[in-house]
């Protein structure tokens, strides 16, 4: 799907443990009772749902059927547009001012990582699909172009 076997894989574990970090954060943000001035908690758990669904589940959705689905693109502009609204957020509430470093470490301490990392993939990664969709869905036979990207 990224070009090579290899760069899929390294792809999908870098998502998958990106997701598994998020989801250990906002988990023992919420066992040590972490409360800040911004509501980082909701932004972990958003982050972490438009993780498993745009970096996860929807490429799988081009890669499973012999055919590719519409469906697939839908879901990723949906999702594109709201990861790029959740990154201006997410800038905003972690990196502002406030008493979360000290009073929600494990909450702030993942809203920065997620923030980090997603503000570096999610661009090339809308530049890639807008890329990716156009020649998969431009004239000629879907499946072989699906083998070209």
């Amino acid at each position: 799907m990224y070009g090579h076997q290899m760069s899929d894989v390294a792809v999908f574990i870098a998502h998958v443990f990106m997701l598994g970090y998020g989801i250990e954060q906002t988990v023992l943000g919420y066992q040590s009772g972490e409360s800040c001035g911004m509501p980082l908690h909701s932004w972990l758990i958003a982050q972490c749902i438009i993780i498993f669904i745009l970096q996860i589940f929807t490429p799988l959705l081009l890669v499973i059927p012999q055919t590719p689905s519409v469906l697939a693109p839908l879901i990723a502009v949906v999702l594109f547009v709201a990861q790029w609204i959740l990154l201006f957020l997410g800038w905003q509430w972690t990196l502002a001012p406030s008493n979360c470093p000290t009073s929600a470490p494990y909450l702030y301490e993942g809203s920065y990582w997620l923030l980090v990392v997603y503000s570096l993939a999610i661009p090339l990664e809308t530049v890639w699909y807008i890329k990716m969709y156009r020649t998969l869905f431009s004239s000629g036979s879907t499946h072989d172009r699906l083998d070209d990207v």
